[in-house]
């Protein structure tokens, strides 16, 4: 808690746990509303500490392990940088005029930690169209909310409000820096510029040189970031009893909100999906393309890639991380913008949270039936995945 950590006291902890008959212990690292201790994370100290309590470990006959970051959600830190955070999609619209060559600066985007970057600019005629959006479309394109939604919600199946894919102007030629050069044709057109940018999102309750940007989770390269930035640090340290005394490395409950954007996110749709999803990108911006059918079938894709990658780079990827130095992968797999039962089945141990105690008048406990509910999802995933 807040640094208060001492070779006194996690020989004091282990030994009590186990004259009580417990047989593992994982170690949080998180903050808390009292004063500093005097141990700062991540310094020599720090891991020597560590090291410390996996050898009292070894003497006690218990096996130890942690979980992969400062506080219990979910994997980041202050060497995790803006680029290989985690993403969003943003867009701006800027309304025009033609006819002939115009110079058009583009209405900026989102910039969240001081990075951003456009990867589409479009055009569509609207003189005489009325642009409807598509009805919760941050949901759709997963920029709001939690979960795989699987069904499509499919408010009408007509073309009213949509464009068609003959009608959009695709300008990425034509964009020079936050300017648009480009010879408007007759009419008025709304240009949309769709980039992305960092969430912002930041591993939590971290303390004091252990916060930091949350990793992009659907990417392999930005995770080995994150991975270097601690866990080897914590593995090089452990040495020998790395898969043996130090047995089991954790990432808890979910809690850092959405992300539907990384650099890859287009070549993997077309590789997964089998069709390029460029002709469909004004959907991530909520305009319908071709009729409401059409476009919801392209953003459940998106999603469903969206899960994939998340799955495949952040939980398969951490379990091929440690399944190389035999250590045990830990997980609780819910609350993710993803199939949270897949995500689990990467776990060589899945992992639910119950509460006792519970003073039901306590802001805290507002959602108790929720909790409750983990275990038993948890207990499908083993059950499923043929796990403990």
């Amino acid at each position: 808690m807040n640094g208060h950590i001492s070779k006194e006291g996690i020989t004091k902890d282990l030994e009590a746990m186990a004259d009580a008959g417990i047989g593992a212990a994982l170690m949080f690292d998180v903050a808390s509303d009292f004063t500093k201790g005097d141990v700062a994370f991540g310094t020599e100290e720090y891991y020597n500490l560590l090291d410390h309590a996996a050898n009292e470990a070894k003497r006690l006959g218990m096996e130890f392990g942690i979980h992969n970051c400062n506080g219990w959600s979910s994997s980041g830190g202050p060497w995790v940088t803006p680029e290989h955070s985690m993403k969003k999609v943003v867009f701006s619209e800027t309304r025009v005029k033609g006819s002939g060559k115009q110079t058009i600066t583009l209405q900026p985007l989102e910039e969240n930690e001081e990075w951003q970057m456009t990867f589409a600019v479009f055009a569509l005629p609207v003189t005489s169209k009325e642009i409807i959006k598509l009805k919760n479309f941050r949901k759709l394109t997963g920029n709001l909310g939690t979960g795989l939604p699987i069904t499509l919600t499919n408010e009408t199946n007509n073309g009213v409000g949509a464009f068609a894919f003959k009608d959009i102007v695709y300008l990425n030629d034509k964009l020079n820096g936050e300017n648009l050069e480009w010879e408007v044709p007759e009419g008025e057109w709304l240009i949309v510029r769709l980039g992305a940018t960092s969430t912002g999102a930041k591993n939590h309750p971290a303390r004091d040189g252990g916060m930091g940007l949350e990793v992009d989770k659907l990417s392999r390269e930005s995770f080995d970031v994150f991975w270097d930035g601690f866990m080897e640090k914590v593995v090089q340290k452990m040495g020998k009893k790395a898969g043996k005394t130090f047995k089991f490395v954790e990432i808890d409950s979910f809690e850092q909100g959405i992300q539907n954007w990384t650099q890859d996110i287009l070549k993997e749709f077309k590789k997964r999906r089998g069709y390029d999803p460029a002709p469909y990108l004004p959907a991530l911006a909520g305009i319908i393309v071709e009729n409401r059918d059409i476009t919801e079938r392209f953003l459940w894709d998106y999603r469903r890639t969206i899960s994939d990658l998340l799955v495949e780079n952040y939980d398969q990827y951490m379990e091929e991380k440690l399944e190389a130095y035999g250590i045990n992968f830990v997980l609780e797999s819910y609350h993710a913008q993803a199939d949270n039962l897949a995500r689990g089945g990467r776990a060589d141990i899945p992992m639910g949270e119950f509460w006792v105690n519970k003073h039901r008048d306590h802001e805290l406990y507002t959602d108790v039936p929720r909790m409750k509910a983990t275990c038993k999802f948890v207990a499908s995933v083993a059950h499923t995945y043929n796990k403990p």
